[in-house]
């Protein structure tokens, strides 16, 4: 069993110096027993960073389905995992205002950091991410890989990467309370997305010496500077624009030929999936929902999409979320 203490030092060996910026990617359960639980983590990694240093967590509630009636960022809750919640609602803890991808943070620069994050992309340049790493800020995956490395995106967005959105015509709205009590509209936009290639960072990110190993309990995790990230991102994507992509599959290519073309007459929104060995189609909702005009989409059990196409596809049959 570790304790605040131990998380505290482990962190300092590992080259965290305080203060710090730090933001946090996290499996509770893969640390296992911990002396005081998840506060005592949260604790642990205050301690690290420092009294005037600030920690962030990402807050994300997604957008599938889109928060009902609005976003709220006093009372959404987010869908990142255990950790993230303990500290979401913590005393001092401040939430970014986006209706899908929000960041928590606590410290000296907190405020900095999450400001106006409504007028920028999810993880776009001048994203509470992209401030954190341009100040020299830290990521830390714990128990989890880069997959879960938020901070790529927002290399993306450095690199001026084409992303699509998951239905054609209009991106959707999402709605939100503001600070005066007024609910707004925000249009979403297409920096978050699928993360299945993003472990293709890893290795130009070891071969130029960034990473950091260290365990928390029994947690294997990685250190990393959030600015190493990105510009390791922007140059992997320079040589090469789908170094960050998983392979497409044909009906997921099909689908982005056809999110150009005028849709079809009015039909109930739902995939239609191809049982597994056959040729007999398996109709199921589409999670979240599409619209009446949406086009039909074929996807064999096994298959994943690619890191630029179809974030929706979010069923039991597909990758998980970003």
């Amino acid at each position: 069993m570790i304790d605040q203490a131990n998380i505290a030092s482990s962190l300092k060996e590992a080259g965290l110096g305080a203060p710090a910026l730090l933001l946090v990617h996290s499996s509770l359960r893969s640390v296992g027993p911990i002396d005081g639980g998840g506060e005592a983590m949260i604790e642990g990694l205050r301690a690290a960073v420092g009294a005037q240093g600030t920690l962030m967590m990402p807050a994300f509630n997604y957008s599938h389905p889109l928060p009902d009636p609005y976003f709220d960022p006093a009372q959404t809750p987010g869908r990142t995992g255990a950790l993230t919640e303990i500290f979401r609602v913590m005393p001092g803890v401040r939430r970014s205002l986006h209706p899908t991808h929000s960041v928590a943070a606590v410290g000296a620069s907190a405020d900095e950091l999450i400001r106006e994050h409504w007028r920028v992309h999810a993880f776009g340049i001048e994203s509470p991410i992209d401030r954190l790493a341009r100040e020299g800020g830290w990521v830390l995956l714990v128990g989890v890989t880069h997959t879960s490395n938020s901070t790529i995106h927002v290399g993306e967005s450095h690199a001026g990467a084409v992303r699509f959105f998951h239905t054609p015509g209009p991106l959707p709205i999402a709605r939100m309370r503001m600070p005066n009590g007024s609910i707004r509209d925000h249009p979403l936009d297409t920096t978050p997305g699928c993360s299945a290639a993003f472990n293709a960072v890893e290795g130009p990110l070891r071969r130029r010496g960034a990473i950091r190993d260290l365990r928390l309990g029994r947690a294997a995790c990685q250190l990393v500077r959030g600015r190493d990230v990105i510009q390791t991102v922007a140059a992997m994507l320079k040589d090469d624009p789908r170094r960050c992509s998983a392979p497409a599959p044909p009906a997921v290519a099909a689908w982005k030929r056809a999110a150009t073309k005028p849709p079809r007459a009015a039909r109930p929104a739902h995939l239609s999936y191809m049982a597994a060995g056959t040729r007999r189609p398996v109709s199921k909702p589409f999670p979240g929902g599409m619209g009446m005009n949406a086009p039909v989409i074929s996807v064999r059990r096994r298959l994943t999409t690619s890191c630029d196409s179809v974030t929706a596809l979010r069923s039991k049959s597909v990758i998980g979320r970003v």
